[in-house]
């Protein structure tokens, strides 16, 4: 009898696990082949445009021109609307989370645009919607940003980053939802990237509001990550490799 029990027990706290129950995100540093992601059965649900996976991206149209590489690990999610069809004027991705009082749902962002003001003011968000409406919970906000914000044809100076802590009125099931927006028009692209997702225990950590020296992979800490990214690209030669990522200018 013991051991008939066992079983079921063992598979329910793994399946627990897997499905992103107990206040976890899947994938949301977004690390995984995009196919384990979001094609077919992946944690996110991908519609609008299609979404890619980047180690790094440049907003050449910035004045001077911005460059972003992942926060966590190698990867991040970039959301891009335009493409000319009704198809692309938005992109999104959802995921269902649960969320417990006392923890904290915490990410980076960025926000850039091809478009232009005052007609074409696109925008992105990053929400919590409740899953179930009779819920009682309430949307949450997590980060907008539109082309106002940044100037026509602009971008954001780096990443930045939002977090919010639950408290028990805000415990619940919710869906988390990036998307990046066209106004008015579907064919000029503007990109929302995001990496770096996560459910913790208490209060987010404090977040750097300028850059550090040293701060390699732009995670507002100087640690051994940043030591070895520059042990990665020791001695790369940018007049014979201008190309290669070391030599991007930040």
């Amino acid at each position: 009898m013991k051991t008939s029990f066992a079983l079921p027990a063992l598979f329910f706290v793994v399946t627990l696990a897997f499905t992103g129950i107990c206040g976890q995100i899947l994938s949301g540093s977004f690390e995984e082949d995009p196919n384990m992601m979001w094609y077919p059965n992946g944690p996110w649900d991908a519609s609008g445009g299609t979404p890619e996976i980047l180690q790094t991206y440049t907003h050449a149209r910035s004045n001077p021109q911005v460059t972003i590489n992942a926060v966590d690990g190698q990867n991040f999610v970039m959301l891009k609307t335009g493409g000319r069809t009704e198809t692309t004027y938005y992109s999104q991705l959802t995921q269902v989370i649960d969320v417990n009082a006392g923890e904290s749902i915490t990410g980076v962002y960025f926000f850039a645009t091809d478009d232009w003001l005052p007609v074409w003011n696109d925008f992105a968000t990053i929400k919590l919607i409740p899953a179930d409406p009779c819920s009682g919970l309430t949307e949450i906000l997590l980060a907008y940003k539109d082309v106002n914000s940044v100037g026509s044809y602009n971008s954001m100076e780096n990443w930045g980053r939002f977090s919010h802590a639950f408290d028990s009125n805000e415990a619940g099931t919710y869906v988390l939802t990036l998307r990046v927006e066209d106004v008015s028009d579907y064919k000029i692209s503007s990109y929302l990237a995001v990496d770096a997702l996560k459910i913790i225990e208490g209060p987010p950590e404090p977040w750097c509001t300028y850059k550090l020296a040293g701060d390699i992979n732009n995670d507002c800490k100087v640690d051994f990550f940043d030591f070895a990214k520059m042990q990665e690209n020791w001695l790369i030669d940018c007049g014979a490799m201008p190309e290669d990522e070391a030599c991007v200018p930040r």
